[in-house]
């Protein structure tokens, strides 16, 4: 629906900023991070600076493990907008990634205040760095508000970790227990999806098919 809807779109509005990102967000989705990264620069040469081009440009750069690129290029759009919560968040997954744990924190506080369904990510990054600092309580305490994000394990594993520094064996292995389910239950979902055809989107002036 969302390739149909903005097929529609692009008949209108061809070759706009606006329609480079929405396409750039949909293969991001896709985690076609070279195809999405294209669309942002097409989006940011038609409007320098456009807000949500340069997030889906850090974001992907981010997938893509490009974390300087990353960086860079949510540090340059934080000039214009320094509370902006997803922007913060990149920089600090960016620090994460390269170890610099208290540098990362007041990024992290800042992104608390992104949409809901990301908040246990932030929660979560929040308990590797204050773990990482020898803050074992507020690591725990951070980890547990980020429980609902860990789709690998890794929270439960760290939790379980420092559960076992702090002498609790029972919560440890009760996390240990969290990380097989939560394992078990990834390899069951795994399904293969299809990706869709965009052909029609990639063509700057996409005209309707003949019945």
């Amino acid at each position: 629906m969302a390739v149909q809807s903005l097929a529609r779109f692009q008949r209108t509005e061809s070759d706009s900023a606006k329609s480079h990102v929405l396409l750039g967000d949909i293969y991001h989705q896709l985690e076609r991070e070279d195809d999405a990264q294209t669309e942002y620069q097409k989006a940011l040469a038609l409007e320098p600076g456009n807000a949500a081009a340069m997030l889906g440009s850090a974001s992907a750069y981010l997938s893509n493990n490009n974390i300087e690129k990353a960086k860079d290029t949510a540090r340059a759009a934080l000039e214009r907008s320094p509370q902006d919560p997803e922007l913060n968040l990149i920089v600090a997954e960016t620090m994460v990634a390269q170890f610099q744990f208290a540098d990362a924190e007041p990024y992290l506080l800042k992104g608390l205040n992104v949409k809901p369904q990301m908040q246990g990510h932030v929660h979560a990054l929040l308990g590797k760095v204050y773990a990482e600092t020898g803050k074992t309580n507020d690591a725990i305490r951070q980890l547990k508000l980020g429980e609902s994000s860990d789709d690998t394990g890794s929270i439960h594993y760290l939790l379980a970790r420092l559960y076992r520094e702090t002498g609790d064996t029972k919560n440890a292995s009760a996390a240990l227990e969290q990380v097989k389910t939560i394992k078990q239950n990834r390899r069951e979902r795994i399904k293969t999806v299809e990706d869709p055809d965009l052909s029609s989107l990639e063509s700057p002036a996409a005209a309707p098919s003949t019945p």
